[in-house]
């Protein structure tokens, strides 16, 4: 957990962290830059990317990343807009993504920003399609990012649903939450359940105790979905369909991978690994991919 507000309205940077295993809470070193909330993040590998948000003053486009491993900050390239909060966040093939929120005008925004981590650049990547909101949520679930509700202009509230293919840059509009449109949930992925969707406000400002959840089993009978990311020497695996042994193969017949583990997308380090043709198997789904 980072940052927030208290009870008396004083932002917080303090960091803690849980351990699953002993269910205990352990303070870690501060968020380094001043107290806020409504700030966004998303994870990298073992990298927490943090930023955004407003504090009782100012509102902010800094970002930092903070490393779980060495329980340290640095500081990153600003988000290239003025500062925002109530944002959404989230990581798909490698990459993060910032969007929507208000920015220090009270202007409402729709536009989605894509992070590259190994070259420190944000780059414009595409306007969501259900327009300008703030207080919405963002999940990814089989390689797709799943974005909706929030508050839009006027005081309009949403439970619309859309997915995004970063791949593509193509965007869908799928089932909406079939409850009340509300704002400011919590929100979680589960690999093979779903996104589950946790309380918020309806739009008479009512908190909420019911917990919808969308399930996305992929497309039946499509192949899979390969990206590579030749700047950290990565594979993505996602459309696998249903629980399956997934292995990867170079050209000679070498095993290069193997994983029965349930989940719905892979992201498999490749360094190392010589240029070449690779085979990934899933059950009955292949797909090849290169190397150069």
């Amino acid at each position: 957990i980072i940052g927030g507000v208290d009870p008396n309205n004083v932002p917080l940077n303090d960091v803690w962290e849980l351990d699953w295993g002993t269910e205990k809470w352990t303070k870690k070193n501060a968020f380094p830059a001043k107290g806020r909330w409504a700030a966004a993040s998303f994870v990298i590998g073992d990298n927490i990317y943090y930023g955004t948000g407003k504090d009782t003053i100012d509102v902010y486009n800094d970002f930092w990343k903070y490393n779980a491993t060495t329980d340290s900050w640095i500081q990153l390239a600003s988000l290239p807009e003025i500062g925002r909060f109530e944002t959404v966040g989230f990581t798909v093939y490698g990459k993060g993504y910032v969007g929507l929120g208000m920015d220090v005008n009270g202007v409402l925004k729709s536009d989605i920003w894509e992070y590259n981590p190994f070259s420190d650049l944000w780059i414009f990547k595409t306007e969501f399609p259900g327009g300008a909101r703030y207080y919405s949520k963002a999940e990814t679930l089989n390689g797709l990012a799943f974005i909706g509700t929030g508050e839009g202009p006027v005081g309009n509230f949403h439970n619309d649903f859309w997915s995004f293919d970063v791949a593509t840059n193509q965007w869908s509009q799928v089932e909406s939450v079939p409850l009340p449109a509300r704002r400011g949930v919590s929100s979680c992925m589960i690999p093979y359940q779903g996104i589950f969707f946790v309380c918020g406000l309806d739009d008479t400002y009512q908190r909420l105790k019911q917990i919808p959840r969308y399930t996305f089993r992929g497309f039946a009978g499509a192949p899979l979905n390969l990206v590579y990311n030749s700047d950290n020497n990565e594979l993505f695996i996602a459309n696998i369909d249903g629980f399956k042994e997934v292995s990867i193969y170079a050209i000679n017949g070498q095993r290069m991978f193997h994983s029965l583990e349930k989940i719905d997308h892979f992201g498999i380090s490749t360094l190392g690994w010589s240029t070449g043709t690779y085979i990934v198997h899933a059950g009955n789904q292949k797909a090849k991919f290169v190397i150069r």
